[in-house]
């Protein structure tokens, strides 16, 4: 992946014996916005793969520089039904309380803007 100077580390050289170390925060952004989609299509079950496309998709759109209300508003309604599916997908013992940081993440970003602000 060509990315622009000082957007991510070289994340080749972070990684040893199949795990990832040494990561920056906006790293790990980037691997959760871009690369997870990748890596995960051979490994898991297409359902899981599916709702887990839908949140880095959500997730890159949420963090983009501009979003407008109305976008905000249609992510907003997809994520609760993203949220069912994937309780639908995964068992019970997956969820804790920060699986519903993403409803809140686009209410905050309607009243605030952006995510970065």
């Amino acid at each position: 992946m060509k990315l622009p100077a000082g957007y991510a580390s070289n994340i080749a050289r972070h990684v040893q014996d199949r795990s990832i170390w040494g990561l920056k925060t906006q790293d790990y952004h980037m691997l959760m916005q871009h690369l997870l989609s990748i890596a995960i299509c051979r490994v898991l079950p297409k359902n899981m793969v599916k709702v887990l496309i839908e949140l880095s998709n959500v997730f890159r759109q949420l963090c983009s520089k501009l979003n407008n209300k109305c976008e905000l508003e249609k992510i907003q309604d997809h994520l609760a039904v993203m949220m069912c599916h994937k309780e639908m997908t995964f068992p019970p013992s997956f969820f804790d309380i920060i699986e519903n940081l993403p409803i809140h993440l686009a209410v905050e970003a309607l009243m605030a803007g952006a995510v970065q602000f």
